[in-house]
Formats: C-alpha cells, sequence, structure tokens
C-alpha cells in the first residue's frame, strides 16, 4: 500500500526539480530530480529474490 502513495510523491518531485533546473539553469536541481527519478523507477521495480530450492 505505501508504494502506491510513495510514487506519485516521487514521480512529482523529480518533475517539480527537473522544472526548477531548467528554469533557473542550476545544475543542482536537475540533479536532485535524477536522483528522485532514480528513486522512482527502482520504487516502482523492486528487485525480485531468488527462492530457494529444497
Amino acid at each position: 500500500m505505501s508504494r502506491w502513495i510513495v510514487l506519485p510523491i516521487l514521480a512529482l518531485a523529480a518533475i517539480t526539480f527537473y522544472s526548477i533546473g531548467n528554469f533557473s539553469s542550476l545544475i543542482v536541481f536537475l540533479i536532485i530530480g535524477f536522483m528522485f527519478e532514480m528513486a522512482f523507477w527502482f520504487k516502482a521495480f523492486p528487485k525480485r529474490r531468488k527462492k530457494l530450492k529444497r
């Protein structure tokens, strides 16, 4: 359930920082936006654990 709350927040944060970075031409905001986007994608598709064969 928390994934469905966190994902839109991460996407909105990434879009916000990208737009601030493009408007003000500050690379720091673009980097922060990129970090939020990566957090979004890693949270959207978590690694699957392999099941142990017994």
